[in-house]
């Protein structure tokens, strides 16, 4: 009888949960869909962006590329007034690599602009929400 309770208990609280979530428009990031932010409906993370870069010969060829690499990556941030989150991998063999950066001060757009006055940028992007089916949000 407890268990049969339990379960019901647990299939109505799952229930309302997802009764709730699918309430939410899939462009709504709020904390109904699974998600501790507010309603904002962004295509982007605002005061961040990914950036690729092109790996210098004297970083590609040393032993010590990862560190030298993240040296690259946290100079060019600092010139953009932000700070890196995420800095990819690097291989002998790799001509670029990428990081994630994010900014206090700087709005994306002007993250963007700021980033791309360094020669080693070969792009810089807004940091994009991919939505995976339309519902979810993932940063």
């Amino acid at each position: 009888m407890k268990r049969l309770l339990c379960v019901s208990f647990a299939f109505l609280l799952s229930a309302a949960i997802c009764a709730a979530a699918a309430a939410c428009p899939a462009s709504c990031r709020c904390a109904a869909a699974g998600n501790a932010a507010p309603c904002a409906g962004r295509e982007y993370v605002e005061h961040e962006a990914i950036v690729f870069l092109k790996l210098p010969e004297e970083i590609r060829s040393s032993e010590e590329r990862r560190e030298l690499f993240a040296e690259l990556c946290a100079k060019i941030a600092k010139a953009a007034d932000s700070k890196p989150f995420y800095i990819s991998n690097i291989y002998p063999e790799s001509a670029t690599g990428w990081m994630s950066v994010a900014s206090k001060t700087l709005t994306t757009k002007e993250l963007i602009e700021a980033l791309k006055k360094d020669p080693n940028v070969l792009s810089a992007s807004p940091n994009y929400i991919s939505h995976l089916n339309g519902d979810t949000n993932v940063q």
